[in-house]
């Protein structure tokens, strides 16, 4: 039961929100709480508060015949709409998994909520299930924010698990494809502003330009130049032997501080925006080091050379730096390959020395 202030007396739920919504009276706390939260501020809520009204509207009274009972003599052959009352699912599975699910759920001093979803599932997520939260009067963990996309379409049409349109969890896990190649394309092609598309091609195009051509052969062309043994025929007299060499001159190496302010500029967008300019970063590597010429610079300015090698291992550090949460097996990999243990995984901030640092990848 609910009371609805203006009125002496009581009203169930379901029909207290409408009672409340066609007052002019003010409006309860537990209503005032959801519209002024949720929904708006000030004097609209009345109107704005409509969209509840219909929201309760559809979800009580569905002709479905499977599905969980409305709780109501004037409803009793309906049940809800999954989206209703499935968010409830969200607490119920960590309380399967831990007795002490209230760590999460009923800890908003020191929990933040994150949700990720499609946009068909804003309301269910922004509306219903903080007003059952907030209905309870309980001290629950609300959410803080929520990232929200548009469609992922696959090739010319739409997803359909039930018609077997698109790619799915087995079907990507059946192609042997690497996982972190779906996380990285996937995270590139999210539709954050606009739909997009998912085609093989597309795939195939970004693993090959970006992963490949880009990244792969950056990290490659650097750590394989310093692996390599003078002392033995097949390097050709050039290679440092697996040492990272010294680099002293670094600040006063022209193509080296202008290279740095770039990786620097970069750095500091993603900490700003968490933009997608990782391969951009990779490709200024890239660019580096043909530039720089460095197969020639080894027996023609062997300090210089140093100064670029030592430069362009500091620039795959920070790539698997950058990488890490999305790519955390090629992050591994690159420490590995640098004789250096998995706990040592540096991490960025927007503190001006970290920025600094980035600009400065020789050190």
């Amino acid at each position: 039961m609910w009371w609805c202030h203006g009125s002496s007396s009581n009203y169930d739920q379901w029909w207290l929100m409408e009672l409340c919504a066609r007052s002019s009276r003010s409006p309860s706390p537990f209503i005032e709480a959801i519209s002024q939260s949720y929904i708006c501020a000030g004097t609209e809520w009345c109107s704005q508060f409509g969209i509840v009204l219909n929201m309760v509207e559809a979800v009580s009274r569905l002709d479905l015949k499977w599905g969980v009972p409305v709780p109501h003599d004037k409803f009793k052959d309906k049940v809800f709409y999954v989206w209703f009352d499935a968010p409830i699912g969200y607490v119920s599975i960590t309380s399967c998994l831990t007795t002490e699910w209230e760590k999460w759920w009923k800890n908003p001093e020191n929990v933040e909520l994150y949700q990720f979803m499609g946009n068909d599932n804003v309301p269910f997520h922004t509306v219903m299930f903080p007003s059952t939260l907030l209905g309870t009067g309980e001290n629950w963990t609300m959410m803080k924010t929520i990232s929200v996309t548009e469609y992922l379409n696959y090739e010319s049409g739409k997803f359909s698990k039930s018609k077997g349109i698109g790619v799915f969890g087995n079907d990507a896990k059946d192609t042997k494809i690497p996982v972190e190649v779906w996380r990285y394309y996937l995270l590139t092609n999210r539709p954050e502003v606009s739909d997009t598309l998912f085609t093989w091609a597309d795939l195939q195009a970004k693993l090959n330009s970006e992963l490949l051509n880009n990244l792969r052969n950056f990290t490659n062309r650097v750590l394989s130049f310093i692996a390599k043994d003078p002392a033995l025929e097949d390097s050709k007299g050039v290679g440092y032997h697996s040492i990272i060499p010294e680099a002293p001159g670094s600040e006063s190496h022209p193509l080296t501080q202008t290279f740095g302010e770039k990786v620097g500029e970069y750095v500091e967008q993603y900490l700003e925006a968490m933009e997608k300019i990782a391969m951009s970063i990779s490709g200024e590597g890239n660019a580096y080091l043909q530039e720089s010429r460095f197969w020639k610079l080894y027996k023609e300015d062997y300090p210089s050379c140093s100064v670029v090698m030592k430069t362009s291992v500091g620039l795959v550090y920070l790539l698997a730096c950058l990488l890490e949460p999305f790519m955390p097996s090629f992050s591994l990999e690159v420490l590995k390959q640098l004789n250096l243990p998995p706990e040592i995984q540096g991490s960025l901030s927007e503190e001006k020395r970290d920025i600094g640092k980035a600009k400065r990848p020789w050190e």
